[in-house]
């Protein structure tokens, strides 16, 4: 027979369980990492969308994906909120390439729209995977979870709205731009620009690829060559003779395109391809 003294003991053991339990209907919290441009071809910005049902205070949230990340921000809508990102490179080898941080805080319900720029884009080869991991900043933490893939239209030419010219989106139908080996700089002068700016993107297709550079939507200066699948390919966006003189003395925001036509008999599609860099032209 158990004696008082260890019916004691039990009642404190049982009531400790008891107590520590979930009450009922309460739940872990929940959030979801999915691409900004879902059922979209066109991810201009490559934003992951970050959204949680509990408030973020004082905390942190990581996304981890397997390409790089040239900058990260992140803006806050649907409720309150702030955050300041940064991204470091992982270690070769492992299975993610690069892993934005972001440190704030976030009301429920809000999203965090996580703005950066994947490269290869986020539609280009490998496909994208990535993880969202989240810091309540109470002690309470949620993930990792897997992040919901791009829709790019599912590769081997599907994607037809990549034919759609819209200024600045990057648009790959599946496995056209498989990394940029160089890529074309972020500022130039109009003499060289008029030379030509050298750079190399690595292309997963073979058929023609067209260079231009374009000025508030305006074609100031092409050049094309074939595409050569699988293989560092060298291109030039050069400016014509009349954009330079135009252009002259000036300081101009403008966009490199990267267009690649694939060549049907060899790849089965035709769907474009498109890439854009920006360039800031001086006088």
């Amino acid at each position: 027979m158990i004696n008082r003294r260890a019916q004691v003991v039990l009642l404190l053991v049982f009531g400790a369980l008891f107590w520590a339990l979930p009450a009922s209907g309460a739940s872990a919290a929940t959030c979801t990492g999915s691409p900004h441009a879902t059922g979209s071809n066109e991810t201009a910005a490559d934003a992951v969308e970050v959204t949680c049902d509990t408030a973020i205070s004082s905390g942190s949230f990581t996304v981890e994906v397997n390409r790089g990340a040239e900058s990260a921000s992140a803006q806050v809508s649907n409720g309150t909120g702030s955050f300041n990102c940064s991204h470091s490179p992982q270690p070769p080898g492992g299975q993610f390439n690069d892993k934005i941080t972001c440190t704030g805080s976030m009301s429920a319900g809000a999203k965090a729209t996580v703005n950066t720029a994947f490269n290869p884009g986020a539609c280009g080869s490998p496909t994208f995977a990535g993880q969202l991991t989240v810091n309540f900043g109470d002690g309470t933490t949620f993930g990792p979870s897997p992040l919901a893939t791009y829709d790019c239209g599912g590769g081997g030419g599907g994607g037809e709205k990549c034919d759609k010219v819209v200024p600045g989106h990057n648009c790959d139908p599946g496995g056209v731009f498989q990394g940029d080996t160089k890529k074309p700089p972020k500022k130039a002068s109009v003499d060289e620009a008029k030379k030509g700016l050298k750079f190399v993107l690595e292309l997963g297709v073979k058929g023609k690829v067209t260079t231009t550079i374009e000025v508030k939507g305006e074609e100031v200066g092409k050049t094309s060559a074939k595409a050569k699948s699988g293989k560092d390919n060298k291109l030039v966006a050069k400016l014509s003779s009349s954009a330079a003189h135009d252009l002259a003395g000036k300081t101009t925001k403008a966009l490199i395109h990267v267009e690649v036509i694939p060549n049907a008999q060899a790849e089965g599609f035709t769907t474009h391809g498109r890439e854009y860099f920006k360039l800031k032209l001086t006088g």
